[in-house]
């Protein structure tokens, strides 16, 4: 016996156990998690929706959809669009579409598209077209096309091309094309709507999205609001002017960002306001005392019944 394929934890464990086995393949059902305290020299591959917990001295293989959380000294290879949760001492080689998420301190080498969080004290080195998120006190290796965000205490040292947004002013930087987001006011309303692509038109107005449902109206768990196409929304009664959530009508840059605060939504409205009214919240929502809306139309924000804007 030399590959044995396993689906419940009762076969994992009888083919870890068996002297005459060489490798384990992993194809559980998505939701049933299986757990590999010491793959006992075995070599593992997860595949498909599996989803596996693994310790020890192990060495995983992932492809598919699969999932694995891993700590310890374990060392995982995972590939397609395998997600990989790495703790203490973990070493992880990603590529493909993967994305890994890394505490303690875990290493992480990482190329092609994949992505990677890397928390703590943990090692990324990445190459290709990676993304990484760096925060505490994680230090990052990056060159070619790869785009890191640094918050906290983290550590970056970039190649010549790679661009890193500098969240914090702890960060310790050298190479790359440095973006400080230190020394942007995000709460600018002509500033958020240019680093999120908001259109202001020449009369000064900047158009946004709103979620609803079928009767074009909002705020079901709050207040309800309705909006007809071609009118003026006022909420200047329950106006509060700072960047918070509350006190005023909010707004998306994009119909499908505005979908995330409303996931039942059933229609969707373009709607516009003076610049100098509008208050940023955070990247994907803000608020104003008063709204026209235009037009309905689809999540990709193009004119319900075709035509133009």
């Amino acid at each position: 016996m030399t590959t044995v394929h396993v689906c419940t934890q009762e076969e994992l464990d009888e083919a870890l156990a068996e002297p005459k086995c060489h490798e384990v393949v992993i194809r559980s059902p998505r939701g049933v998690w299986l757990k590999i305290r010491d793959s006992r020299g075995k070599a593992v591959e997860v595949l498909g929706d599996a989803m596996v917990k693994v310790s020890g001295d192990t060495r995983v293989t992932a492809f598919g959809y699969a999932v694995v959380d891993v700590s310890g000294n374990v060392t995982v290879r995972a590939f397609e669009n395998a997600t990989v949760n790495a703790f203490d001492n973990a070493t992880v080689r990603a590529c493909d579409c993967v994305i890994v998420v890394a505490y303690g301190d875990s290493t992480v080498t990482a190329w092609d598209h994949a992505t990677v969080v890397a928390y703590d004290n943990s090692t990324v080195r990445a190459c290709d077209c990676v993304s990484v998120a760096a925060y505490d006190d994680a230090t990052v290796k990056a060159w070619d096309r790869v785009s890191v965000a640094a918050y906290d205490d983290a550590t970056v040292k970039a190649g010549t091309c790679v661009p890193v947004h500098v969240n914090s002013k702890n960060v310790t930087h050298q190479g790359g094309v440095i973006i400080d987001m230190t020394a942007i006011d995000a709460n600018d309303p002509e500033t958020w709507c240019a680093m999120h692509l908001v259109e202001v038109d020449e009369d000064g107005q900047a158009h946004l999205y709103k979620a609803l449902d079928a009767d074009l109206n909002a705020g079901h768990y709050y207040r309800l609001t309705n909006y007809p196409i071609g009118q003026v929304v006022d909420d200047t009664a329950n106006w509060v002017d700072n960047n918070k959530c509350g006190g005023g009508l909010h707004v998306s840059p994009t119909p499908w960002m505005a979908n995330a605060y409303y996931m039942e939504e059933f229609r969707f409205v373009e709607v516009c306001c003076p610049v100098e009214e509008l208050r940023p919240i955070d990247e994907a929502k803000a608020k104003a005392p008063r709204l026209r809306v235009l037009r309905e139309v689809t999540v990709d924000g193009s004119p319900v019944g075709g035509g133009t804007r």
